[in-house]
C-alpha cells in the first residue's frame, strides 16, 4: 500500500504533551523528544504508539537479537517506492522504535557477571509502528503517517484528537502527579566510589587500559505517574535526544544530550562525548569553565581515545578509507553542563544495515572505555548493579533502513515503586578522584533535585523534611526561640546561605525573575510564605530554598537566626542563617528566580550603608547600585538583614566561621 499521510501546522510542546498523555500510560508508548533544541540534526519529534508487535528479552537459544530483530522487522516491510514526496525528508516513516539496555552488549561480546542485576529488567524493549506523528520543528509542520493498514483505526483516532488540539479543545486525560517519597541514595558511598577508583588507575598503571568509565547509581522510592516525572525533567533538562519509553516491566526517562549512531541513506555519523564542567553561576564564571573544558589537554586526550575506538568500530561495517573525524573537540552547552563533542562518519558497506552496525558498534565506546572490552569487564567488576537500560540506546529504524538512536545517559529507569539514575566519568591516568565524584553529581545537578520528596495527605502535598533535628540546632548567636505559626500571623522566612570558597566567606543572593516586574531587579533570598502545613517559620524557609534553587536541607546547617524585621508591605521576616559544607549544584526554578550568584561577605558589610531602603522609591539613584552590584540592586528588608548580619561579622561572627 502508499504510506498515506495528514499534514498540520506545527502542534506546540503543550498541543503535543496532551496528545500523548492519552497513551503514555500503555505499554509500549514512545516519544523521541527533541526538545525544541534549535539543531537542525534533531529538530525532529516521534511519537509511537500501540505497536503492531513487541519484542522483550528472547530465548537464550538465540545468539544475536539484533538479527532476529531485523528477521521480524523484515516480514513487516512496506513498498518505500510509494513514499510521497512531501516526506522524503522526514528521518522516520514508520518502522522500529527501540530501547536496548547497555547489557544487550553481553550478547557480543564475553563478558563476567559480578556485578548485581537487581532490577531484572529485559535487555532490550522493541516494537513496530505502523502510524506514527512526526513533528517537524525546522518547518513547523506536523505529518500523521499511516504505513500499514492494521493500523487505520488508530490513524483516524489520531487525527481526530490532532484535530481537536488544533481547535483549542481540550483533550480528556488524568496524569497523577509524581513525587517521591524517600531522599535518594547511592550505591556508592564516597570512599567506596574512591577505592574503585583506585583500582581503576592500576589497571591503568599495569596497562590494563587507558580509560574507563565509572558511574554510580542513585535510587529513590517514589509514587505516581512516569510521564509526569518526564514532564518535569524536560522542562529543565532541554537536551535534543531526550525520549520516554513504557516498556510494560518499567519505564525509561532519558533526558540524552548524546547522539549515538545515525544513519541516513549511506551516510553514518556518531557523535560521542568526553570532557564535562558544569555550568557557572554567573555568565563570566559560565564562560570561564566553558574556556577551561575547551583547553583542557586531559580532556582532549580523553576524547580522542573515544575518538579512536569509535573510528575502529565503525570500520567494521563501513568502506574502508570512507571515515572521517570532521568536527574534532566541539564545545557543546547545556542546561546543566558543557560538553567536549567530536563528530565522526562514514559510508556503510552496501552488505551492511542498521541491524549490523549497531551490532558492531554496541554499546558506545564513551561510556565503556578503552579498549572497551577489557574496560567493559572492570566495569562489571566494580560497580555494584548492573546498568540495565543507563549507558544503552533509545532510537528508531525505519521501512528505508534509516536510523537514529542515543546514548541513554542523563537517563532514569522507573519500576514498581523505585526510580533509578545513574551519572558516570570517564577515569584516566590523570584524573583526581574528589574531581571525577563531583562530576557525577554535577552531571545529574537538574535531575535529582527536581523530582522532589513529598508527603501526600488527603488535602495536600508538600516536600517533607527532618525539620525536628535542625530546628532543635543550638545557635552561637543570640535568637529568639522558633516561632510557630499563628492563623493570623502575616511573616516571612529567609535563609541567609553562606559558603567558603578560597579560604574567604560568599553570602549566596538570588535575582527574583523578570517577569515579576513589581520586584525588578531585586535582590533577594530564598524565603517562604505562610503555609499552613508547615509548623514552624523555619520550615518554610528550608521548603522555599529547596524549592527555588534546588538546595536541600542536607547541605547547610542552621547556626542562627536573626532578629525579625518589617517590610514596606508589612510582612514581618525573619532570618535565619545557614553555613553550606560545600557548594552544590542548584536547580532554579525559573518562574521564582532569574539568577544566582555569590559576593565576598567582607565587601557585603564593609559597604554596608549603600544598601538602602529608600532605593525602592528613588529611580534616579539606579544606575550607582547596578555598578555597585554586578548590576543587581539590594534594598528594604533584605538591606537591614545585611546590617544586622554585618554586626555579627566582626567580632563575634568571623571568629565563629
Amino acid at each position: 500500500m502508499p504510506i498515506e499521510y495528514q499534514q498540520y501546522p506545527l502542534l506546540s510542546l503543550e498541543q503535543r504533551d496532551a496528545l500523548f498523555s492519552l497513551y503514555a500510560n500503555n505499554q509500549g508508548s514512545i516519544l523521541l523528544d527533541s526538545s525544541l533544541q534549535e539543531c537542525s540534526e534533531n529538530a525532529f519529534d516521534i511519537i509511537g504508539v500501540e505497536p503492531i508487535a513487541q519484542y522483550h528479552n528472547i530465548s537464550d537459544s538465540v545468539s544475536d537479537p539484533l538479527g532476529h530483530l531485523r528477521e521480524q522487522f523484515a516480514s513487516y516491510n512496506v513498498e518505500t517506492c510509494e513514499i510521497p514526496e512531501e516526506l522524503n525528508n522526514l528521518p522516520c516513516l514508520g518502522g522500529l522504535l527501540f530501547a536496548f539496555a547497555y547489557d544487550l552488549g553481553r550478547y557480543y561480546e564475553m563478558l563476567p557477571h559480578e556485578s548485581k542485576d537487581d532490577l531484572g529488567l529485559s535487555d532490550f524493549y522493541a516494537g513496530i509502528y505502523g502510524c506514527i506523528l512526526v513533528i517537524d520543528r525546522n518547518n513547523e509542520q506536523s505529518y500523521l503517517i499511516l504505513s500499514q493498514n492494521s493500523k487505520r483505526p488508530l490513524y483516524e483516532k489520531f487525527n481526530q484528537q490532532i484535530c481537536a488540539l488544533l481547535e483549542q479543545q481540550e483533550l480528556e486525560y488524568f496524569t497523577e502527579d509524581f513525587y517521591l517519597t524517600s531522599d535518594w541514595c547511592s550505591n556508592f558511598t564516597k570512599d567506596e566510589y574512591k577505592n574503585s577508583f583506585q583500582r581503576i588507575k592500576d589497571y591503568i598503571r599495569a596497562g590494563d587500559c587507558y580509560q574507563v568509565n565509572l558511574a554510580q547509581r542513585f535510587n529513590a522510592q517514589c509514587i505516581g505517574s512516569s510521564w509526569s516525572a518526564y514532564q518535569q525533567l524536560a522542562k529543565v533538562n532541554k537536551a535534543p535526544f531526550s525520549a520516554y519509553v513504557n516498556c510494560g516491566d518499567a519505564t525509561i526517562l532519558s533526558l540524552s544530550p548524546e547522539r549515538f549512531i545515525s544513519l541516513k541513506d549511506s551516510l553514518v555519523q556518531t557523535k560521542p562525548i568526553k570532557g564535562t564542567r558544569p555550568r557557572g553561576m554567573t555568565e563570566q564564571e559560565d564562560q570561564r569553565l566553558r574556556s577551561e573544558l575547551s583547553h583542557s589537554k586531559k580532556d582532549q586526550a580523553e576524547n580522542l581515545m573515544i575518538v579512536d575506538l569509535m573510528r575502529n568500530d565503525l570500520g567494521r561495517t563501513c568502506i574502508p578509507g570512507s571515515i572521517k573525524v570532521p568536527e574534532l573537540f566541539k564545545i557543546e552547552s547545556f542546561e546543566s553542563v558543557h560538553h567536549l563533542v567530536s563528530t565522526i562518519i562514514g559510508t556503510i558497506e552496501d552488505s551492511e544495515d542498521a541491524f549490523s552496525l549497531l551490532a558492531n558498534c554496541f554499546p558506545g565506546g564513551s561510556i565503556t572505555g578503552t579498549p572497551k572490552i577489557r574496560a567493559m569487564n572492570i566495569i562489571d567488576e566494580l560497580e555494584p548493579n548492573r546498568r540495565s537500560y543507563y549507558c544503552g540506546s533509545i532510537g528508531y529504524i525505519d521501512f528505508r533502513g534509516q536510523m537514529d538512536c542515543n546514548i541513554s545517559i542523563r537517563t532514569l529507569v522507573r519500576k514498581e515503586d523505585k526510580i533509578y539514575c545513574w551519572a558516570g566519568g570517564g577515569i584516566v591516568q590523570e584524573s583526581i578522584a574528589d574531581d571525577e565524584y563531583q562530576e557525577t553529581f554535577d552531571k545529574v545537578s537538574r535531575i535529582l533535585p527536581v523530582l522532589k520528596r513529598r508527603s501526600k495527605t488527603e488535602n495536600d502535598a508538600r516536600i517533607d523534611y527532618p525539620f525536628s533535628s535542625l530546628v532543635q540546632l543550638s545557635s552561637p548567636i543570640p535568637s529568639p526561640p522558633l516561632r510557630k505559626w499563628d492563623d493570623d500571623l502575616k511573616a516571612s522566612a529567609v535563609l541567609l546561605l553562606l559558603h567558603k570558597t578560597d579560604n574567604e566567606w560568599q553570602i549566596i543572593f538570588t535575582k527574583r525573575a523578570s517577569h515579576l516586574n513589581h520586584h525588578a531587579g531585586q535582590v533577594s533570598f530564598p524565603g517562604g510564605r505562610f503555609d499552613v502545613s508547615d509548623e514552624h517559620l523555619l520550615a518554610t524557609a528550608i521548603r522555599e530554598t529547596y524549592e527555588e534553587i534546588g538546595i536541600s536541607a542536607n547541605h547547610y546547617k542552621i547556626i542562627g537566626q536573626l532578629k525579625q524585621r518589617p517590610t514596606l508591605t508589612g510582612f514581618r521576616i525573619f532570618p535565619y542563617i545557614a553555613l553550606l559544607e560545600t557548594l552544590p549544584p542548584m536547580t532554579i526554578a525559573e518562574d521564582e528566580v532569574d539568577e544566582v550568584f555569590s559576593a565576598p561577605l567582607s565587601f557585603v558589610c564593609d559597604s554596608i550603608n549603600h544598601h538602602k531602603e529608600s532605593i525602592y522609591y528613588q529611580g534616579e539613584d539606579r544606575e550607582y547600585y547596578k555598578i555597585q552590584w554586578r548590576d543587581q540592586m539590594i534594598w528594604g528588608a533584605t538591606a537591614r538583614m545585611l546590617v544586622d548580619l554585618s554586626e555579627y561579622y566582626q567580632p563575634q561572627f568571623q571568629t565563629f566561621l
